[in-house]
């Protein structure tokens, strides 16, 4: 299980980092916008080494207070980074990746 917190707008947030020790095999992902009031704009997407982007979710908005699950496609953890983004001012959110 990998499990993350987001903070900070415009910021990219690595969930798995390519080459590093979190295998890319995880089945779900389920990221949760905490915030009692706001919805939150997300991005969630893999990026290889020459910085093309395959996403999963671009540009997606998730109400107040609601989770959004996904099955995600297996990938090569040596060949691409999990990259999250939310350009929501003062994000919330969680993200929770399973195997299950």
């Amino acid at each position: 299980m990998v499990l993350k917190k987001i903070t900070v707008q415009n910021q990219v947030y690595d969930i798995i980092t390519k080459g590093g020790s979190v295998p890319g095999n995880k089945k779900n992902v389920r990221i949760t916008n905490i915030h009692s009031t706001t919805d939150a704009v997300v991005y969630l997407y893999l990026e290889d080494a020459a910085g093309v982007k395959y996403y999963y979710l671009s540009e997606v908005t998730v109400a107040a207070k609601t989770s959004l699950t996904l099955n995600i496609i297996p990938f090569n953890k040596d060949g691409y980074h999990l990259r999250f983004k939310t350009t929501t001012a003062s994000p919330t959110i969680d993200i929770i990746l399973g195997n299950g």
